[in-house]
């Protein structure tokens, strides 16, 4: 968090530009903290499970095939392994930082969790519309009763913990899968830094190899909010349904934004942000269709029972 390094991140430079992909009225706040990860037993344990190793074979100057294995973070396991973990950092990250911005975005009514030892309370609280959702669970399947700490969704804020594991003594050529440094989801993302040498890769530009540099991290940490947030994927990336996975056209990888090995500036361009503008409203009319979907169906069915009966 240090500010002058090779390895600095500008926290303020990142809010400017996701505040570019929200709409009138919406806020963002950005909460930055560095937390040692030896401090946190169960979070260092989902990364060491998270390392994965796959063979490669590669042609070297004597013209032979040289087999070797090369080591990296796969992403959709460590996000599987930190939900499992009940680490602080896994569950409360917004209340260890600043738990006046968790009053702030997020209602409480009665707190549930009063044993010993727990301190993840962001989210853990009895909704305030939950005694008008028992007239609507007649007819219905019974769901799994809540236990007291359970996580409540909360309707109007959404977090996003952007988590960049900045490691020592791991592989210097250690990067994630797809030979990136960042991975991300809907609801969090991770980023992969540490303070080795330049990292080869597969990737060529005219006649010079590419190289990723493990210890700038801030364009990747952009990169997956804008995923995560907006929706936005890669411009040299679409999703080919004949192929049953994403294609990519490597003559839209240069250009001013964060995604990918051809990419080296920490910037949305106009076009990028105004995706993730649109993004966000085809999610919210799609959300309210399927809301309206969904009341439809149930009184349709509750009228053809009353029938019946």
């Amino acid at each position: 968090m240090e500010r002058g390094q090779n390895y600095s991140i500008n926290i303020e430079e990142i809010e400017s530009e996701v505040k570019k992909m929200i709409h009138h009225g919406q806020e963002v706040v950005i909460v930055g903290g560095a937390h040692p990860l030896h401090r946190h037993e169960k979070l260092a344990i989902a990364v060491s499970k998270a390392m994965r190793g796959h063979s490669l074979q590669e042609t070297k100057t004597d013209g032979r095939f040289h087999v070797h294995t090369k080591t990296y973070l796969d992403g959709a396991i460590l996000k599987e392994e930190m939900e499992r973990s009940t680490d602080v950092l896994a569950a409360g990250l917004l209340d260890v930082s600043d738990p006046g911005l968790s009053n702030k975005y997020f209602l409480r009514q009665s707190w549930e969790d009063e044993s010993e030892g727990s301190n993840d309370s962001i989210v853990k609280h009895k909704p305030l519309w939950s005694p008008y959702s028992s007239k609507h669970q007649k007819g219905k399947k019974k769901k799994a009763v809540k236990k007291k700490g359970d996580l409540y969704r909360t309707y109007g804020t959404r977090v996003i913990p952007v988590f960049i594991l900045s490691l020592a003594d791991v592989d210097p050529m250690l990067m994630m899968e797809d030979e990136s440094l960042v991975w991300a989801s809907s609801d969090v993302v991770i980023v992969l830094q540490h303070l080795n040498e330049k990292i080869p890769l597969s990737y060529v530009s005219e006649t010079e190899r590419q190289h990723a540099i493990p210890s700038q991290v801030q364009r990747h940490i952009l990169a997956g909010i804008a995923s995560a947030l907006g929706g936005v994927s890669a411009p040299y990336e679409k999703t080919s349904h004949a192929h049953e996975r994403p294609v990519t056209n490597w003559l839209w990888a240069a250009g001013c934004h964060p995604f990918g090995p051809f990419s080296n500036v920490s910037q949305m361009s106009q076009m990028l942000q105004d995706v993730a503008l649109r993004n966000t409203i085809y999610a919210r009319v799609d959300s309210a269709l399927r809301k309206i979907r969904e009341t439809s169906e149930y009184k349709t069915l509750h009228l053809n029972t009353s029938r019946l009966h």
